[in-house]
Protein backbone atom coordinates (compact mmCIF):
# COMPACT_ATOMS: atom_id res chain seq x y z
CA UNK A 1 0.00 0.00 0.00
CA UNK A 2 3.14 2.12 0.25
CA UNK A 3 3.79 2.29 -3.52
CA UNK A 4 0.38 3.20 -3.85
CA UNK A 5 1.07 6.60 -1.77
CA UNK A 6 0.91 9.00 -4.75
CA UNK A 7 -2.13 7.25 -5.88
CA UNK A 8 -3.53 7.84 -2.51
CA UNK A 9 -2.18 11.68 -2.38
CA UNK A 10 -3.59 12.85 -6.18
CA UNK A 11 -6.69 14.91 -6.91
CA UNK A 12 -6.68 13.41 -10.14
CA UNK A 13 -8.56 10.40 -9.93
CA UNK A 14 -12.03 9.84 -8.41
CA UNK A 15 -12.32 8.00 -5.23
CA UNK A 16 -14.26 5.27 -7.26
CA UNK A 17 -11.21 4.66 -9.64
CA UNK A 18 -9.26 4.91 -6.34
CA UNK A 19 -11.09 2.14 -5.00
CA UNK A 20 -11.56 0.08 -7.78
CA UNK A 21 -7.57 0.13 -7.77
CA UNK A 22 -7.16 -0.88 -4.34
CA UNK A 23 -9.29 -3.57 -4.89
CA UNK A 24 -7.08 -4.92 -7.93
CA UNK A 25 -3.75 -4.15 -6.61
CA UNK A 26 -3.24 -5.20 -2.56
CA UNK A 27 -6.85 -7.07 -1.79
CA UNK A 28 -5.39 -10.07 -4.47
CA UNK A 29 -1.94 -9.85 -2.69
CA UNK A 30 -3.39 -10.32 0.87
CA UNK A 31 -5.73 -12.96 -0.14
CA UNK A 32 -3.30 -15.19 -2.63
CA UNK A 33 -3.67 -18.69 -1.54
CA UNK A 34 -7.01 -17.85 0.37
CA UNK A 35 -8.63 -20.83 -0.90
CA UNK A 36 -6.22 -23.28 1.13
CA UNK A 37 -6.66 -21.60 4.62
CA UNK A 38 -8.50 -22.67 7.72
CA UNK A 39 -9.21 -19.10 9.46
CA UNK A 40 -9.48 -18.64 13.26
CA UNK A 41 -10.91 -15.72 15.11
CA UNK A 42 -7.86 -14.12 15.59
CA UNK A 43 -6.76 -14.34 11.72
CA UNK A 44 -9.90 -12.94 11.09
CA UNK A 45 -9.33 -9.48 12.98
CA UNK A 46 -6.13 -9.46 11.68
CA UNK A 47 -7.98 -9.94 7.96
CA UNK A 48 -10.36 -7.31 8.91
CA UNK A 49 -7.82 -4.90 10.70
CA UNK A 50 -5.68 -4.77 7.33
CA UNK A 51 -8.23 -4.27 5.10
CA UNK A 52 -9.93 -1.08 7.34
CA UNK A 53 -5.97 -0.11 7.60
CA UNK A 54 -6.31 -0.07 3.66
CA UNK A 55 -9.02 2.19 3.40
CA UNK A 56 -8.44 4.39 6.09
CA UNK A 57 -4.66 5.48 4.17
CA UNK A 58 -6.54 5.37 0.98
CA UNK A 59 -9.53 7.90 2.45
CA UNK A 60 -6.56 10.01 4.31
CA UNK A 61 -8.19 9.33 7.44
CA UNK A 62 -5.41 9.62 10.35
CA UNK A 63 -5.41 7.19 12.82
CA UNK A 64 -6.41 9.37 15.64
CA UNK A 65 -9.21 10.51 13.73
CA UNK A 66 -12.88 8.84 16.02
CA UNK A 67 -14.26 7.14 12.63
CA UNK A 68 -16.15 4.15 13.45
CA UNK A 69 -14.96 1.11 10.62
CA UNK A 70 -18.81 1.36 9.75
CA UNK A 71 -18.16 4.68 8.55
CA UNK A 72 -15.38 4.47 7.03
CA UNK A 73 -16.81 1.02 4.96
CA UNK A 74 -19.62 3.34 4.14
CA UNK A 75 -17.71 6.30 2.52
CA UNK A 76 -16.02 3.93 -0.01
CA UNK A 77 -19.02 2.06 -0.96
CA UNK A 78 -17.44 -1.81 -0.53
CA UNK A 79 -19.29 -4.24 -0.80
CA UNK A 80 -17.00 -7.02 -0.35
CA UNK A 81 -14.73 -7.77 2.62
CA UNK A 82 -11.51 -9.72 2.47
CA UNK A 83 -12.80 -12.06 4.69
CA UNK A 84 -15.64 -12.55 1.82
CA UNK A 85 -13.60 -12.89 -0.71
CA UNK A 86 -11.54 -15.40 1.07
CA UNK A 87 -14.42 -17.47 1.53
CA UNK A 88 -15.94 -16.92 -2.31
CA UNK A 89 -12.25 -18.41 -3.19
CA UNK A 90 -12.88 -21.42 -0.53
CA UNK A 91 -16.41 -22.10 -1.91
CA UNK A 92 -14.84 -22.08 -5.64
CA UNK A 93 -12.24 -24.39 -4.80
CA UNK A 94 -14.56 -27.02 -2.86
CA UNK A 95 -16.94 -27.04 -5.88
CA UNK A 96 -13.62 -27.59 -8.03
CA UNK A 97 -12.54 -30.14 -6.44
CA UNK A 98 -15.61 -32.07 -5.84
CA UNK A 99 -16.96 -32.47 -9.18
CA UNK A 100 -13.50 -33.63 -10.27
CA UNK A 101 -14.59 -37.62 -10.42
CA UNK A 102 -11.18 -39.63 -8.88
CA UNK A 103 -8.76 -36.74 -7.60
CA UNK A 104 -6.48 -37.54 -4.94
CA UNK A 105 -7.48 -33.96 -3.44
CA UNK A 106 -10.88 -35.07 -3.27
CA UNK A 107 -10.06 -38.37 -1.48
CA UNK A 108 -8.23 -36.26 0.82
CA UNK A 109 -10.80 -33.73 1.28
CA UNK A 110 -13.53 -35.99 1.81
CA UNK A 111 -12.25 -39.46 3.58
CA UNK A 112 -10.93 -40.33 6.55
CA UNK A 113 -7.13 -40.86 6.65
CA UNK A 114 -6.18 -44.03 8.59
CA UNK A 115 -4.61 -43.67 11.88
CA UNK A 116 -5.21 -41.60 14.97
CA UNK A 117 -5.83 -38.00 15.06
CA UNK A 118 -4.15 -35.90 18.34
CA UNK A 119 -6.63 -35.71 21.52
CA UNK A 120 -6.61 -32.01 21.64
CA UNK A 121 -9.29 -29.97 20.30
CA UNK A 122 -9.56 -31.13 16.23
CA UNK A 123 -7.66 -28.61 14.12
CA UNK A 124 -10.42 -26.66 11.73
CA UNK A 125 -10.59 -28.60 7.76
CA UNK A 126 -11.98 -26.90 5.08
CA UNK A 127 -14.79 -29.15 4.82
CA UNK A 128 -15.83 -27.66 8.33
CA UNK A 129 -15.86 -24.08 6.95
CA UNK A 130 -18.14 -24.56 4.32
CA UNK A 131 -20.53 -26.34 5.83
CA UNK A 132 -20.57 -24.27 8.45
CA UNK A 133 -20.81 -20.85 5.75
CA UNK A 134 -23.60 -22.63 3.50
CA UNK A 135 -25.44 -24.04 6.64
CA UNK A 136 -25.72 -28.10 4.35
CA UNK A 137 -24.52 -31.07 5.46
CA UNK A 138 -22.23 -32.93 3.19
CA UNK A 139 -24.89 -35.03 0.85
CA UNK A 140 -26.54 -31.67 0.23
CA UNK A 141 -23.11 -29.85 -0.77
CA UNK A 142 -22.41 -33.15 -2.79
CA UNK A 143 -25.67 -32.86 -4.54
CA UNK A 144 -25.21 -28.49 -5.39
CA UNK A 145 -22.03 -28.65 -6.57
CA UNK A 146 -22.80 -30.80 -9.18
CA UNK A 147 -25.11 -28.13 -10.74
CA UNK A 148 -22.61 -25.20 -11.70
CA UNK A 149 -25.37 -22.52 -11.79
CA UNK A 150 -26.88 -23.60 -8.26
CA UNK A 151 -23.06 -23.71 -7.22
CA UNK A 152 -22.68 -20.30 -8.25
CA UNK A 153 -26.03 -18.79 -6.90
CA UNK A 154 -24.99 -20.17 -3.89
CA UNK A 155 -21.67 -19.24 -3.50
CA UNK A 156 -22.63 -15.25 -4.84
CA UNK A 157 -25.47 -15.56 -1.42
CA UNK A 158 -22.70 -16.58 0.82
CA UNK A 159 -20.37 -13.68 0.01
CA UNK A 160 -23.72 -11.58 -0.63
CA UNK A 161 -24.19 -12.46 3.02
CA UNK A 162 -20.77 -11.70 4.43
CA UNK A 163 -20.62 -8.30 3.97
CA UNK A 164 -18.81 -6.17 6.59
CA UNK A 165 -22.19 -3.32 6.42
CA UNK A 166 -24.48 -6.21 7.59
CA UNK A 167 -22.63 -6.24 11.47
Amino acid sequence: MSSLDKLVKTKDFTLSTKVRIVGTMPCPVVTYGGESWTIKKAERHRINAIELWCWRKLLRIPWIARRSNKSVLQEIKKYCSLEAMIMRLKLKYFGHIMRRHDSLEKTLMLEKIEGTRRRRQQRQRLIDEVTEATNMKLLELRGAVTDRCTWRAMVHMVTESRTRLND
